[in-house]
């Protein structure tokens, strides 16, 4: 799967989160044409690399897995609550 850098995600970003990100993106499709997952990475002002991978199932999300610091993954229902929690999380980085 080829990452894409997103400038558009990355002024939403700053605008909602008030953090200067970096973030790729990109999606691996199924023989069906349909998404199997949708992976972001995004790297903090800290140089901090998170990796937010949405996983497909009957073109609805099924879960979301956060994966950031040494080897710490967390899964969620949904993308916006892994968004929102690794905004917490890049605000408690040193």
């Amino acid at each position: 799967m080829e990452l894409v850098k997103n400038p558009q995600m990355e002024e939403q970003f700053k605008r909602v989160y008030n953090r200067d990100v970096e973030i790729q993106n990109g999606k691996e499709f199924n023989e069906d044409g349909t998404v199997k997952k949708a992976v972001a990475e995004i790297t903090s002002p800290n140089g901090v690399k998170y990796t937010l991978t949405e996983y497909m199932k009957d073109n609805a999300t099924d879960f979301v897995l956060l994966d950031y610091g040494n080897n710490k993954q967390h899964r969620y229902k949904n993308y916006l609550e892994a968004e929102v929690n690794m905004a917490y999380q890049m605000g408690g980085e040193k």
